[in-house]
């Protein structure tokens, strides 16, 4: 979980107090998993759940869901990643609302309409090259 502890990390270098939610953690996270794939052809991380309201990063969900809508605590750790902070310097200011919308994208939405379990890289690949024409 090196990738959403680095979000973490990242979420908490100008301030210093809890500042992202579970929810906002899963997109901030399926975009940068969806960003390497387009970019590297390499999973940063494990693959996303196509739930029915959007992608869900399942070791994510088991660790954090209890907080429902609070606040994470944790403080992660120092972010060492050039692309989780490109994430994070152009969608951390996005609302939750704002994210899980961008998060319903092309990938996500083949996935449910074939009934996969998983978003699928080639769609992520696609989904991407879209995002940066």
């Amino acid at each position: 979980m090196n990738v959403i502890n680095m979000i973490i990390g990242v979420s908490r270098e100008l301030i210093d107090k809890p500042n992202i939610s579970h929810l906002k953690l899963h997109k901030l996270a399926y975009i940068t998993y969806g960003m390497s794939i387009y970019a590297t052809g390499k999973q940063v991380m494990e693959p996303f759940l196509a739930w029915q309201y959007g992608p869900i990063h399942e070791p994510t969900w088991v660790k954090y869901s209890y907080l429902g809508s609070d606040l994470i605590k944790d403080h992660g750790c120092k972010c060492e990643s050039v692309l989780v902070r490109k994430v994070w310097n152009h969608f951390g200011d996005w609302t939750d609302v704002q994210l899980s919308i961008f998060c319903r994208d092309y990938a996500w939405s083949m996935a449910r309409l074939r009934g996969q379990k998983y978003v699928s890289d080639q769609d992520l690949v696609s989904t991407w090259r879209k995002h940066m024409l």
